[in-house]
């Protein structure tokens, strides 16, 4: 079992010791075989491993992108405890604005490009949180709606 925290991830682009760059052996390492991958048949080669509602998708290179926008977006499954601070789905924009400011942590707002019902609220770590203010047709509900943190050179 690993704790991580969401909170660290935002202040600091840190995941516990799920960092950007390790190797698929090193997740199995820390995780266990992952519960569920993408369309590879062998985990080996596949390009997203899926531990409760948490992917880890990886390049040649390693480990590049940690995404979640599926259930409650702090979801870990069994080998991977997360603690989400105030995050959950649905919670409001401004409130989560407010936690970060509590914080310290400094941020910046943008419309997402493709999509106007959404806006991402950037940390200065570089982890992105989607949200729509209002529900439309693809979500049936308002506030947060997905995070994910890139790998960062």
């Amino acid at each position: 079992m690993i704790d991580v925290s969401l909170l660290e991830l935002v202040r600091d682009g840190e995941f516990g010791p799920l960092r950007h760059g390790i190797t698929r052996e090193e997740l199995r390492e820390h995780l266990g075989e992952p519960p569920l991958w993408g369309t590879q048949q062998d985990t080996n080669v596949a390009e997203i491993w899926r531990y409760g509602d948490v992917e880890f998708h990886f390049s040649k290179t390693g480990l590049e992108l940690i995404f979640s926008d599926h259930g409650d977006l702090t979801n870990g499954g069994p080998t991977l405890r997360i603690d989400p601070w105030i995050l959950s789905i649905g919670l409001p924009r401004r409130r989560f604005e407010a936690g970060l400011s509590g914080e310290g942590i400094n941020f910046t707002v943008s419309r997402f490009s493709h999509d106007e019902s959404q806006m991402h609220v950037t940390t200065e770590s570089g982890v992105v949180f989607s949200f729509v203010d209002e529900p439309v047709e693809e979500f049936d509900q308002s506030g947060l709606i997905a995070w994910w943190s890139t790998r960062i050179d």
